[in-house]
């Protein structure tokens, strides 16, 4: 009983270290998307341009809610099975 425990525990702490890892590059790609656009570095000439961006980091953002989602799930269910062990 004590061994499925800290096997549960051991998940627990994996997948919430995924889940922060998920949030730490999501705010680090959000910044140096905003870094340029405010010091004015990036220029954009057309539309195809603006749009790309946004594509690739509409991708980006649902790829990473979709992690976030999954972690959540599975940390839900950790707990549940440690609350039944106690």
């Amino acid at each position: 009983m004590d061994v499925r425990k800290d096997i549960l525990e051991l998940h627990f702490h994996k997948y919430l270290t995924y889940k922060i890892t998920i949030i730490i590059i999501f705010f680090t790609s959000f910044i140096a998307l905003l870094i340029p656009f405010l010091t004015g570095q990036l220029e954009f000439s057309s539309v195809f341009d603006i749009s790309l961006i946004v594509l690739i980091f509409s991708i980006f953002i649902i790829l990473i809610i979709s992690y976030l989602n999954k972690f959540d799930y599975h940390l839900r269910n950790i707990l549940e099975e440690l609350k039944k062990l106690k």
